[in-house]
């Protein structure tokens, strides 16, 4: 029963695998009772181990699977009775680059002139983005750009960076502290101040025509 509810209900949002492990009193890792791709990966077994130490969710680091160069991150949390004791825990990986879920929801949230970008500050690596042509994209090394550094570092807020052609750059930060991510938003400085531009310009023309009248 628990098979087949696994299957129809959570192998589409979990597609790089699901498993379910109980609590082993002999054992310091979970005794895996279900797994829907195969053997479970050692990493996800021991994130099962944390999240029911922990009692309560754990979001594990992201990695990058060897033959589809897809990035993947799990999620674990615990599996309670009635009284609060931990049973066992069930954990679920999710790639990021193919299902292409955190791009969908920064489409949904972005501004036309924006680019949003998810970093996994660990691997100092684009994990996920809006434009998918920036998925894998490093960081510069640690001392190149201060202000990415501070991102890095955990720094929310925003601030100019100039690209090498010489344009400006408006970015911001926001954490994502249950993941130990951050998301960036990078627009050029003449789209996000082209509204404030054309609002000038209007009242310039206003103000010159209002001259005129009264001049005349």
């Amino acid at each position: 029963v628990i098979e087949r509810h696994v299957h129809s209900d959570s192998e589409e949002a979990f597609s790089a695998g699901l498993s379910i492990g109980r609590f082993a009193t002999d054992a310091r890792l979970p005794m895996i009772m279900l797994s829907t791709k195969g053997a479970a990966d050692p990493a996800v077994v021991q994130l099962m181990a944390d999240t029911m130490r922990a009692r309560q969710a754990v979001v594990g680091r992201v990695t990058r699977d060897a033959t589809s160069q897809h990035y993947l991150f799990s999620i674990a949390v615990p599996i309670t009775d009635p009284r609060g004791r931990v049973l066992g825990a069930l954990a679920g990986r999710v790639e990021l680059s193919a299902d292409g879920m955190v791009e969908e929801v920064m489409r949904e949230v972005a501004m036309t002139e924006a680019t949003y970008l998810v970093v996994s500050p660990d691997i100092r690596t684009v994990i996920a983005a809006s434009d998918r042509a920036r998925v894998g994209e490093p960081l510069p090394p640690r001392g190149a750009v201060p202000l990415i550094d501070s991102f890095v570092d955990g720094y929310e807020g925003s601030g100019v960076l100039i690209k090498p052609q010489g344009e400006e750059e408006l970015v911001a930060a926001k954490g994502v502290p249950t993941a130990g991510w951050y998301v960036v938003s990078v627009v050029l400085a003449k789209d996000a101040f082209a509204p404030v531009r054309a609002v000038q310009r209007r009242v310039l023309i206003e103000t010159s025509l209002v001259g005129v009248m009264l001049a005349g």
